[in-house]
Parts: C-alpha cells; structure tokens; sequence
C-alpha cells in the first residue's frame, strides 16, 4: 500500500500464530519457509495483535540468491550462500 517493498525479496512476514500452527509449519517447511513464500525473512512472533505483518526486510541483498540478509561478510554473502559455497 504504501509502496515500500518493491520486490517479494524484499519483503519480512512474521506470523502471529499460535505454538501448535508454528509447529506445524516448521514440520512442513521445516527452515525453508521463506523460500517458499518467495521472501527474505520469516519469523513467529506472539505480540503482533494482527495474524500477519509484512514489512521491509533490513540488511543487504545477499548477491547469490538476493535475498536480503544481515551480513557480516565483506562480500555481502549470506551465511547460506556462503556455507553452499564453501562446499564447492
């Protein structure tokens, strides 16, 4: 509404659920459920009146898999990408 997030990259959803539906989603999506949203950030949270709140991710877009992340790195890398990378 207000144009803030451009891109669903860019976008955090944190979900007010209850412990039973968090735990059914992290069974299912287990710690991918941001990649199956097709969005940086996803978290639980049980002090949001509203079920869900979606805001602009903060941190900087990971340039592998451009999600935006907050990194330490001087590459801007994610930890995931850099761990995958790390491998090869």
């Amino acid at each position: 509404e207000n144009k803030e997030i451009g891109k669903p990259l860019e976008a955090h959803v944190t979900f007010n659920v209850e412990q039973d539906i968090k735990d059914a989603l992290h069974d299912f999506f287990g710690e991918d459920i941001n990649q199956w949203l097709t969005v940086s950030t996803v978290t639980f949270d049980d002090n949001e009146s509203d079920m869900i709140t979606i805001t602009k991710a903060e941190g900087t877009v990971c340039p592998r898999c451009w999600n935006v992340r907050q990194s330490t790195r001087e590459d801007d890398v994610c930890d995931r990408c850099a761990a995958i990378l790390e491998q090869l």
